[in-house]
């Protein structure tokens, strides 16, 4: 009986030994790496809605008509809006745009140059100076011919 118990033991002994040489030889399982999400920012974005010629001032000065538009779902800081000849020859005028909130318009009477050629294709820029960090960049101006 005793070799049976004896027997017995070392059996079982050496299946565990067995199992942990198993265990060890599997191959280690790789740990999915973490990323970490930036939550989206919620951002302005400022756009030219209109931007028209008026009636020029007395003497051949210009005149335009613009109005500015934060269409982002959160408020905008002051900025600067620009109208120019879209070559950049010419003159051009800046002007201050208010902080805008959600859906908020600006709307701007400036005098331009004095006796734009007829045909001048004219930009009209929001926040030229991209001080306001907006969700998009690449739709903040606006065309008209003169």
């Amino acid at each position: 009986m005793k070799t049976f118990a004896y027997a017995l033991i070392a059996a079982l002994a050496l299946g565990a030994t067995q199992s942990a040489v198993a265990e060890r030889a599997k191959p280690s399982q790789p740990t999915a790496p973490t990323l970490k999400v930036e939550p989206h920012k919620a951002k302005p974005d400022l756009v030219v809605v209109q931007a028209v010629r008026g009636p020029d001032y007395p003497g051949g000065v210009g005149r335009i008509y613009i109005v500015y538009k934060n269409i982002g779902p959160v408020a905008a800081g002051k900025s600067t809006g620009l109208a120019t000849h879209d070559n950049n020859v010419g003159c051009g005028t800046y002007m201050a745009v208010p902080p805008l909130a959600p859906g908020a318009v600006s709307g701007h009477t400036i005098k331009y140059c004095k006796d734009v050629p007829t045909g001048t294709r004219i930009r009209v820029i929001a926040d030229v100076q991209k001080k306001v960090d907006e969700s998009k960049e690449n739709n903040n101006r606006r065309f008209f011919n003169w």
